[in-house]
């Protein structure tokens, strides 16, 4: 193998399936390919700490595109949406028994309610303020778009011009 050949094996992400990873072994042991560049960049071994993905691409190792998660606040904020979302919002589902949209979000591992709404537009802003509130955005976090969500709810505070 020469300087500048690919290191490493694509592997499926055991804690995540259906994605997909790189690894480089290392004296017999199996490494995840973004640590060890993490390390070859910064001279630290992350230990236990995560290392995250900022464009939220497992394959994407390159050294720009790392940073160690300390406290699991950068992983939870840098999460894209759900693929079983049916809402078109992140943070936002309809809840049936309520018969309204439910906002929540997931903080430190837990699901945090944070209202009941008839307009999806308002809930998603509810969740946007609460992102914000958490310093998510500064760590990726991208805000639900509330111009592009369509709510046909009638009490709507976006006003449509003809």
């Amino acid at each position: 193998m020469g300087i500048g050949s690919v290191a490493g094996t694509l592997k499926r992400d055991s804690r995540k399936p259906g994605r997909r990873v790189w690894q480089v072994g290392v004296d017999d042991v199996l490494y995840f390919a973004s640590r060890i560049i993490y390390y070859m960049m910064h001279g630290e071994d992350p230990g236990n700490i995560q290392v995250d993905h900022k464009d939220q691409n497992p394959l994407n190792n390159n050294g720009w595109n790392l940073r160690l998660d300390v406290d699991g606040n950068i992983q939870q904020a840098n999460q894209p949406m759900r693929r079983d979302n049916t809402s078109g919002v992140r943070g936002v589902s309809w809840d049936k028994r309520a018969g309204k949209w439910k906002a929540q979000a997931q903080i430190n591992g837990k699901l945090t309610h944070l209202g009941y709404f008839t307009c999806k537009i308002e809930a998603a802003r509810v969740v946007n303020n609460k992102w914000i509130e958490l310093g998510w955005v500064e760590l990726g976090r991208k805000l639900n778009d509330l111009e592009a969500i369509e709510c046909n709810c009638g009490s709507c505070k976006r006003k449509t011009e003809f």
